[in-house]
């Protein structure tokens, strides 16, 4: 298990980060989790802690028992990723979506500390070479988080821009969706109608106002495309748009599904589209009338406060090598 950190928001979440004479766009969030590896191409999972779940210590050898809490571990990664989840093939989650409330991450942080716990009451020197090695990233990576917290104020509270967000390829969300039961439409359905709470005052929209509140918010160069992407997106009948794709000759298809369930089924997913259409242009709305108005001055994130010491850390978890953003530039320019 080798882990990234960074990039929130679903994905590999690129922001905006020209700083000064390090004039790049590097995707990170230190307080989220990145897990990456989908074939050839990278991407990036942010991976939230939902529940102060503690791991029961089991009987048996040390390594079936690092091999046991790694994988509950795992399991709770996905079950707070159900989006991502849902792109590999495991299909518990399929009717959630990504949750961005504020209140989370304190949740995340002691659920993390309840880990490290965990891996702590495991004797570490008594462990076979192989697992030493497990050991260690493990607990690198549940200790990498702990520090990341400290970032939890910066990009985290700014969900969406211009690359990335919940209105960035809605085909894509169609397309790693099952398509073949009853259960499969419900799960899809439920998720759609998820979109205006995860999009509400008391998620996203709570996000950005603590940016504002905290003055961590975007430049204007990250996020001024997106209420023209929101309205580019909006097709004028829900059933034009990806989200209702499944429902036409697919569902015709499945011959185990009653045609008065597959009428009742469409049917909820155009209200459910409409709702989800009607949150993005709220989302829109308050950005084009508030957020917009506390953007930030400076192109690189060495406008925030401490924002020097966020971009150190940036560099450090992707490079995992302690170099200041100046010697990365140097090492640059001399080649």
């Amino acid at each position: 298990m080798n882990p990234l950190f960074g990039a929130s928001t679903g994905f590999l979440q690129t922001h905006d980060i020209y700083g000064g004479s390090w004039n790049i766009e590097l995707g990170f969030d230190p307080f989220l989790f990145s897990f990456i590896r989908n074939g050839s191409n990278m991407k990036a999972l942010i991976v939230f802690v939902v529940c102060l779940s503690t791991i029961s210590y089991i009987e048996g050898t040390l390594e079936e028992d690092l091999d046991k809490l790694q994988q509950d571990f795992s399991n709770w990664l996905f079950s707070e990723n159900p989006q991502f989840a849902t792109s590999i093939n495991i299909h518990k989650y399929d009717d959630r979506l990504d949750d961005y409330s504020l209140d989370v991450f304190d949740r995340w942080k002691n659920a993390v500390d309840g880990y490290l716990q965990q891996l702590a009451a495991i004797p570490r020197n008594s462990l076979s070479a192989k697992y030493k090695i497990d050991f260690d990233i493990f607990e690198n990576f549940l200790k990498t988080y702990q520090e990341g917290y400290n970032w939890k104020d910066y990009n985290p509270l700014n969900p969406i821009n211009f690359l990335e967000g919940p209105h960035i390829d809605p085909d894509y969300l169609v397309s790693i969706t099952p398509q073949n039961t009853r259960g499969d439409f419900e799960n899809f359905i439920a998720r759609i109608e998820g979109f205006p709470k995860q999009f509400s005052c008391s998620r996203l929209k709570a996000r950005f106002k603590k940016a504002v509140s905290q003055g961590n918010t975007y430049n204007n160069v990250s996020i001024f495309k997106v209420p023209s992407m929101i309205d580019h997106g909006i097709t004028s009948r829900p059933e034009d748009f990806s989200f209702y794709s499944p429902f036409n000759d697919t569902l015709d298809n499945i011959t185990t599904i009653p045609n008065n369930i597959k009428t009742d089924l469409r049917d909820r997913a155009k209200t459910a589209i409409n709702s989800y259409f009607h949150s993005l242009r709220d989302v829109k709305t308050y950005l084009t009338t508030d957020y917009f108005q506390h953007l930030r001055d400076s192109y690189g994130v060495s406008g925030w406060d401490r924002g020097s010491h966020y971009y150190t850390s940036v560099l450090q978890w992707h490079l995992s090598l302690p170099l200041t953003p100046d010697e990365v530039h140097q090492k640059d320019w001399m080649k």
